[in-house]
């Protein structure tokens, strides 16, 4: 499993700077809370280049595990109320949020214990609601790791995954992400990281 930096925090907080390029430094915005109640933890973040903003995180409220998402926009924050992906008495873990160009207003996705391994799952937001989850590792025994989105040409993306033995990726196209497909890095830990060039040019290390 890759390592990362998730601190559990009781109000996961949001700072934002703008870095111009002949700028040495910049001045970071005040931090706002993401939300208030519940242990929040695992944050992760996707802007692109329209301003919007799409924060994920975990949230404990009692026994609940869930994977939420908030929206808003660079300029102005995070606006609305907090979008619940999923929520279990089960592990819930390592959301993945990505901004589509056109067809969503954004995808999450997510591991869920199901079946005695934890399962990738994802789903679109249109119009401030999930539309039907979509599970991507329902076979097999092997647990899901690391979900991690990758921008190609013309801002198509890519949700990327390992699992114990295997890798794989799906596209995420309009509110669907498509059926996965391998990627060449077998092994146990093998953890790809993916870069997609201008011309669909796909590199895995």
């Amino acid at each position: 499993m890759r390592r990362s930096l998730a601190l559990a925090l009781t109000a996961t907080a949001l700072a934002a700077a703008a870095f111009p390029a002949s700028a040495g430094a910049a001045s970071w915005s005040a931090p706002h809370a993401v939300g208030s109640a519940g242990r929040m933890s695992q944050p992760a973040v996707s802007a692109d280049v329209r301003g919007r903003l799409a924060i994920g995180f975990v949230r404990e409220l009692g026994r609940d595990h869930g994977a939420e998402v908030r929206q808003g926009t660079t300029r102005s924050g995070l606006s609305g109320p907090s979008i619940v992906l999923d929520r279990t008495s089960r592990n819930v873990d390592s959301v993945a949020v990505a901004l589509p160009a056109n067809g969503a207003d954004l995808v999450g996705a997510w591991r869920r214990l199901r079946n005695r391994a934890l399962r990738l799952e994802t789903t679109a937001i249109t119009g401030g609601r999930p539309t039907r989850t979509q599970p991507l590792t329902r076979d097999g025994a092997e647990s899901a790791y690391s979900p991690a989105v990758v921008t190609g040409p013309g801002d198509a993306l890519r949700l990327v995954w390992s699992r114990r033995t295997t890798e794989a990726g799906a596209t995420v196209a309009g509110t669907a992400v498509g059926a996965p497909f391998a990627l060449p890095a077998p092994g146990v830990g093998a953890e790809p990281e993916v870069a997609v060039d201008a011309d669909a040019t796909t590199v895995v290390v």
